[in-house]
């Protein structure tokens, strides 16, 4: 099993209303909720599901001993999203195949990935739904992420992030084995706080803070935050 799998990391573009470009190698969109990046590992009767970092959130007894899966996926539990949403905590959406029935296909292109990630589910899914009905309400109910060809992003994004408030969307190169964007909704930002600025000492804040001074990786930004005492 591919355990030391590592989160892939994600380029960023802005939304610009109808001026926002999309770059052309990006045939894929998928939707970003607002779940934990988790490892759903799958092996001798176990199933397991692990941070980015391997802590285990969330773990159980799999019916099968001689299955072994790797996907990566989002997982609801503990999401405030997921509540207003009401989705189950214990959901899993699936989008990538690590592992499939113990073969590693990591090094595979994400066009064969997603397509191991889809029949590992439906796989995944008819072991479960021959269990009794309790089964997925006490352990894991995994499915997965739905995928659109990019041109219907504009639809799409209209459809689930504006209207049913999703966090975004991730768009993928098919053609590669880790190439992908992601477009949020909202922007967020981290940023170390390294002095401040004094207000003018002509305003009616002289005498306060005027702005944090901050950096972003390799650049200095001015957060501007008014009437914070000194």
């Amino acid at each position: 099993m591919s355990k030391g799998y590592e989160r892939p990391k994600y380029g960023e573009i802005r939304y610009n209303g109808v001026d926002t470009v999309i770059p052309e190698q990006y045939d894929y969109v998928q939707l970003k909720m607002d779940g934990m990046y988790g490892n759903l590992i799958i092996d001798n009767g176990e199933w397991s599901i692990t941070s980015r970092t391997g802590k285990i959130k969330a773990s159980g007894v799999w019916p099968r001993k001689t299955d072994r899966y790797h996907l990566t996926g989002e997982f609801m539990k503990g999401s405030h999203w997921a509540k207003r949403m009401d989705i189950d905590e214990n959901k899993f959406y699936a989008f990538d195949c690590i592992s499939y029935n113990g073969t590693d296909v990591s090094h595979k292109d994400y066009y064969m990935r997603q397509k191991y990630m889809k029949r590992a589910v439906e796989v995944l899914q008819d072991i479960a739904y021959a269990n009794d009905s309790e089964w997925m309400r006490d352990n894991i109910n995994i499915t997965n992420v739905r995928t659109f060809n990019v041109h219907k992003w504009h639809t799409i994004w209209r459809q689930f992030v504006e209207d049913k408030n999703y966090e975004g969307l991730i768009f993928k190169n098919s053609s590669e084995l880790s190439d992908m964007v992601r477009m949020k909704k909202v922007i967020e930002m981290d940023y170390i706080c390294v002095g401040f600025e004094p207000a003018d000492e002509k305003s009616k804040y002289s005498g306060l803070v005027g702005a944090v001074k901050g950096t972003l990786i390799d650049k200095d930004v001015v957060v501007e935050f008014f009437g914070c005492d000194t």
